[in-house]
């Protein structure tokens, strides 16, 4: 066969140039398998579902799109581990023993921590405990096994749903809205799309024809819409995944062409957003404001990880031990209660939540897989070229952005195809000594991922009920209709116990209903906070339900300064800790019934950001 002809006998894009032998200097693989030549449905599923992750949403549970994302990638990697034969692969299956090490000490900090309940799913709206931990590993597991050998059909996906997403996005600018897409904030979206964006184009200057020209469009497309949010941690990793397929194109007209194509985007993506974001680009911007403020919050981080070097606060309990954390020029920056549920770093979040040990084995898996990936794309491999524009957006947003479960999954499904093609690339410097001995071990680390998917499905599901019954309880809140609240509250404590925002909400309608329910109410806040102790929210509700019940005074007052000692520069807290104290010295006879008792709604005690 020619050598400068793909198996399927259609000729390939001669923009590859950097490293490899003579016998690939002027061509590139297609984004098929190199060892797949037929298109495995069971296959194309998790690759097409990897990439539309952010279109899983559910009208009317902003706080389930999280939850239904990682479950969703918990249904695929079963698919993919259960369909897909198992191979002999040196490279993933040291990332695998590094990931269940990984696991391990996630699990461990969550025992030691003090408050293992909300490790499991973490605070509410944020979804990131341990379960958000399975369904990512379960991502990069199906990278390997799945996705890595349809890496044409996740492009295609990212690529129809970044056009989907700067549609949205376009669409709320237009109108005065926040441009979050269909995430819950600005942040994740931007970062999400940063990603989408260096895939889409790597994938362009892999393709020919027809389809090159629609990866393009839907690179300038994310392109745009990522600068329209406004995040600069996501413009630095588009800056970062884009460069990466520049390095790697021969042609300077090419080049000059790419260049030009995303200067219009990013130019577009300014019109839409407007003048305010040219002011966050401004010195005092850079010195003030947000970027300030996440300067006080890696102090906070920081202050963690010394505190609990080896084994940190627990997964997803970041916003649990903040506040104790938090310095003073962060509460002048933030005022109105803001404490802060995640780092704003993902080695400074790892670091303090699971400990510097599974810091630095997260570092090592991405930088494993970011080598991997470098390496098949100088061997001119396009779906490991794909990946390595995926890693360095990701690494480049992890630096100073936020979390989602869309962008970490697509993050880890890249460091899955990146191992899975150097093992498959011919000439590749780890051989598989004793074959067998590593299917054995493949075969192995399927089961224990299997086994983690299906509980990660399990505990998803569980959530959701719970969370529906939540959603229905906040809208009759709203009505002003506490009973029906109540009731709703109450299921979704039944049907999931651990998220401590459930009981906190049951708290609140019970401050409005008769002395039993209230009594009712504090029974479970009070397990609650066995579940979690450092929950402010749940010592709050404490507090302020003793003081609607009329016990003694000094009895408030001692749960008020529990409270208070949880969130030491909260406003909200001293103020009614203030005013419980002066109750028990006697100075204010009336404090504990009418000042104490009816604070705020179901939401007023958080200010989570």
């Amino acid at each position: 066969m020619d050598a400068t002809r793909h198996h399927s006998g259609r000729y390939a894009s001669p923009q590859l140039t950097l490293g490899g032998s003579a016998q690939y200097a002027s061509f590139v693989k297609y984004l098929t398998s190199l060892s797949q030549r037929s298109v495995s449905v069971t296959g194309v599923i998790p690759a097409v579902l990897v990439g539309a992750l952010p279109l899983l949403v559910a009208p009317g549970l902003p706080a389930a799109a999280e939850p239904i994302r990682i479950g969703a990638v918990a249904a695929v990697t079963i698919l993919a581990i259960a369909s897909q034969p198992p191979k002999a692969r040196i490279r993933t299956a040291v990332a695998s023993a590094l990931l269940a090490l990984f696991l391990v000490l996630c699990a461990s900090a969550a025992v030691f921590s003090g408050g293992a309940a909300s490790s499991v799913f973490g605070v509410h709206g944020r979804f990131a405990g341990l379960v958000m931990v399975l369904g990512v590993w379960g991502a990069a597991v199906a990278g390997v096994v799945s996705v890595s050998g349809q890496a044409r059909w996740l492009v295609r996906s990212l690529a129809v749903t970044a056009g989907i997403e700067a549609l949205v996005i376009v669409f709320q600018t237009l109108n005065g809205l926040a441009p979050t897409g269909s995430f819950v904030n600005a942040d994740p979206a931007g970062a999400w799309l940063a990603l989408a964006a260096a895939a889409s184009c790597a994938g362009a200057v892999s393709t020919r024809g027809i389809e090159r020209r629609l990866l393009v469009a839907a690179s300038a497309a994310a392109a745009a819409a990522c600068v329209a949010t406004g995040s600069r941690g996501a413009m630095l990793a588009l800056l970062m995944g884009a460069l990466v397929p520049f390095v790697f194109v021969r042609s300077s007209k090419t080049r000059a062409v790419g260049a030009a194509l995303l200067l219009s985007a990013v130019g577009l993506g300014l019109l839409l957003s407007g003048p305010s974001l040219l002011g966050k680009f401004t010195p005092a911007a850079l010195s003030g404001g947000s970027a300030a403020s996440r300067v006080q919050i890696w102090r906070a981080s920081a202050s963690m990880i010394s505190e609990r070097p080896l084994l940190g606060v627990g997964p997803g309990r970041y916003v649990y031990a903040f506040p104790r954390h938090q310095p003073a020029e962060h509460a002048r920056l933030e005022p109105g209660d803001v404490r802060a549920d995640q780092a704003h770093s993902a080695a400074l979040q790892t670091a303090a939540e699971a400990g510097t040990p599974a810091a630095f084995v997260a570092i090592a898996l991405f930088v494993f897989a970011a080598y991997s990936a470098l390496s098949a794309a100088r061997r001119r491999d396009a779906a490991g070229l794909v990946a390595l524009a995926v890693l360095a957006a990701y690494g480049v947003q992890g630096l100073f952005g936020v979390s989602s479960a869309a962008t970490d999954v697509l993050g880890w499904t890249a460091a899955g195809m990146a191992l899975a093609r150097m093992d498959a690339l011919p000439g590749s410097r780890l051989r598989v000594p004793a074959k067998a001995l590593w299917l054995h071990v493949e075969r192995a680390g399927r089961v224990m991922v299997g086994l983690a998917s299906v509980t990660a499905l399990v505990a998803v599901l569980l959530y959701i009920s719970g969370d529906s019954s939540y959603s229905r309880g906040l809208a009759h809140f709203e009505q002003g209709e506490f009973a029906e609240a109540w009731s709703h509250y109450s299921e979704a404590v039944e049907r999931n116990p651990l998220t401590d925002t459930y009981r906190v909400a049951q708290a609140d309608a019970a401050l409005y209903m008769s002395p039993d329910v209230k009594t009712i109410a504090l029974r479970s806040v009070d397990e609650g906070l066995q579940l979690e102790p450092g929950s402010y929210d749940l010592a709050l509700s404490r507090a302020r339900l003793l003081a609607s019940l009329g016990v003694p005074a000094p009895t408030v007052a001692r749960a008020y300064e529990r409270a208070r000692d949880l969130y030491p520069l909260g406003v909200a807290i001293r103020a009614e800790a203030d005013a419980a104290d002066r109750a028990a010295q006697g100075s204010d006879d009336t404090a504990t019934s009418s000042t104490l008792s009816l604070k705020g709604g179901p939401s007023a005690t958080t200010g989570q950001r």
